[in-house]
């Protein structure tokens, strides 16, 4: 079971923007205004992570603004109080605000108002990094930074930009992103700005660590350390207590080790939720590695609660994972595979092969663009020389350049489905396991609730999920592709109403997604068997759908490919393994 903790540095984004992105190709118009004056105060609440204050600034701004009757400075206002809120994790609806933000950039764009058109940009990275887990949205706001900061000549601006990259980049375990870390911290150093040099190497030590060169990421972690003791950054200190903890377990020196682990799970005022939910994960794996498996298991269950009570979504496939470990190695084995259920949902959810694509995309064009930026100069030179010289080079280095995207596209494309394929072979073979190791235990795990705000009797809602269960796993009555949920309620001995509830709340999904889940579930069980030769229409008919079309749709949005191209690499897998 993939159960290992990548560190993150999302918060250490949120932080860049606070306190280096805010200075970066910001004008101050009207510099002696009330509605600068409050500007300034709400950028100077946000560098001390005073998210209340800086909400009241950003309200002060729009007041002032719809007094003066002042559109333009009315949506900076709105945008940076929405920054604020994302910032300090309010659990709000932002899909229509942020869909209007975004409609709104080409004019920005055409008015060429880079204050507006940054703080959008900074706005739609950290939602969608954070709040909507876009990572190819994220990256292209990020782009848009760059670009913009190298159009300006803004080398602060630049450094948050490749900041950005490389946390997106490390979020989705591409090591590539190192790149961009360095480059952040190799500008910061030019600059001597010493929150970027701290931002930048708490990044490089992320990617160092996940790559076991620990004597090197030690060294730029001490680094970063010694700064957020001088600057007094007292919100990063359980963070850099549990990297720290981190780094001296993998270097053999447990007893150190665990001093920083026990230093970072003590609740600090100024510390954020995102990093109280990740030391504690760290610090449970730890005590799993050592066998400690109660002590852990109370310090994820510290962290659910946290991710719960905030809505954070970020480190959800991590702690699933490990909490499924822990419970399969105490013997609930009922437990062990409602969560390992979940920590599949979330990784499938992260294996979506249209986003990987979208995300590669936009990956290989930057880069073929930067090279493009490159060749056009050196264009430029030869054009004095020999014109005709000049276009027969050009046309070759494009017709260069389109042959390494396309070839890039497809290579990865290759290497994705068989990721995909290979990772749902895995479910299969742990969830069977789980599953005999359940009925082995004679289902008498120690299940204990995972929803705590339902109406409902908990034990009974409990168990009549059970029995759910048993008639799906066991019996596949969803293979009836006229179940109703009337139909199943009766064959449950309860009403629909009560089962619908029951189904949402133990599961999280709709009564149609749960059915639905569990046809694609055994589709890909199917397509996964190299003997099964089964069209792929008598398959959807089998399972219980009563449309081909409407499987087609389903799996590929599920899985994130075809039946077809799915049971094609799975062959190829199967028969080279």
């Amino acid at each position: 079971m993939d159960c290992i903790l990548k560190k993150t540095v999302v918060m250490r984004v949120f932080l860049l923007f606070l306190l280096v992105c805010f200075r970066a190709g910001t004008v101050l118009a009207d510099a002696g205004s009330d509605y600068a004056i409050a500007k300034n105060n709400c950028r100077k609440a946000l560098e001390k992570k005073d998210f209340d204050r800086a909400w009241r600034e950003a309200e002060a701004m729009m007041a002032i603004a719809s007094a003066e009757d002042d559109d333009r400075l009315l949506e900076l206002g709105e945008i940076m109080r929405m920054f604020v809120s994302v910032n300090r994790g309010d659990k709000l609806d932002y899909g229509p605000e942020i869909s209007r933000v975004e409609a709104a950039l080409e004019e920005m764009r055409k008015d060429r108002d880079e204050e507006l058109l940054l703080w959008s940009y900074k706005l739609l990275f950290v939602y969608y990094q954070n709040i909507a887990v876009d990572y190819p949205k994220a990256i292209y706001y990020s782009f848009e930074l760059l670009k913009r900061a190298k159009e300006n000549h803004d080398a602060s601006l630049e450094v948050s930009a490749y900041i950005n990259l490389s946390s997106v980049y490390f979020l989705k375990g591409d090591t590539s992103g190192l790149q961009y870390a360095m480059k952040a911290y190799d500008i910061a150093k030019k600059l001597n700005d010493e929150f970027s040099i701290y931002t930048s190497g708490v990044n490089i030590s992320n990617y160092l660590y996940n790559r076991y060169e620990v004597k090197e990421a030690l060294g730029y972690l001490e680094e970063a350390m010694g700064i957020a003791k001088k600057l007094d950054l007292k919100a990063e200190l359980q963070y850099m207590y549990s990297f720290m903890g981190d780094v001296y377990n993998m270097m053999g020196n447990p007893e150190e080790a665990e001093d920083y682990y026990r230093k970072s799970i003590v609740n600090l005022p100024e510390t954020s939720t995102y990093d109280k939910v990740y030391s504690g994960i760290c610090y449970s794996m730890f005590l799993m590695q050592h066998q400690r498996f109660d002590e852990a298991l109370s310090q994820l269950k510290r962290s659910e609660k946290l991710m719960t009570d905030n809505d954070i979504p970020t480190f959800r496939k991590e702690l699933y994972a490990n909490m499924s470990g822990i419970y399969e190695h105490k013997g609930d084995f009922e437990n062990a595979l409602a969560y390992y259920k979940m920590y599949v949902e979330i990784k499938d959810e992260l294996l979506s092969a249209e986003r990987e694509k979208a995300f590669k995309e936009l990956d290989v064009k930057y880069k073929v663009s930067e090279e493009k930026q490159k060749n056009a100069m050196q264009q430029v030179l030869l054009m004095e020389k020999d014109k005709k010289l000049q276009v027969m080079i050009f046309v070759a280095v494009l017709a260069l350049c389109v042959s390494v995207f396309v070839f890039l596209l497809y290579h990865h494309r290759t290497k994705q489905y068989k990721e995909i394929v290979r990772t749902n072979l895995d479910k299969i073979e742990n969830e069977k396991r789980l599953r005999i190791q359940l009925e082995k235990a004679g289902k008498d795990g120690k299940a204990e609730t995972k929803y705590n705000t339902s109406s409902l009797n908990e034990e009974k809602s409990k168990q009549l999920f059970i029995s759910l269960e048993h008639l799906m796993y066991d019996e596949r009555v969803y293979h009836d592709s006229g179940l109703t949920l009337d139909k199943l309620a009766s064959m449950l001995g309860t009403n629909r109403t009560y089962l619908s509830r029951v189904i949402n709340e133990q599961s999280g999904k709709s009564y149609s997604d749960y059915i639905n889940n569990y046809r694609i579930n055994e589709a890909v069980e199917i397509l996964s068997d190299p003997q099964n030769e089964e069209q792929i229409k008598t398959i959807s008919y089998n399972i219980g759908f009563a449309s081909p079309q409407t499987f087609y749709a389903l799996f590929k949005a599920k899985i994130g490919i075809s039946p077809s191209i799915y049971r094609s690499n799975a062959k190829k897998l199967l028969y080279t393994a």
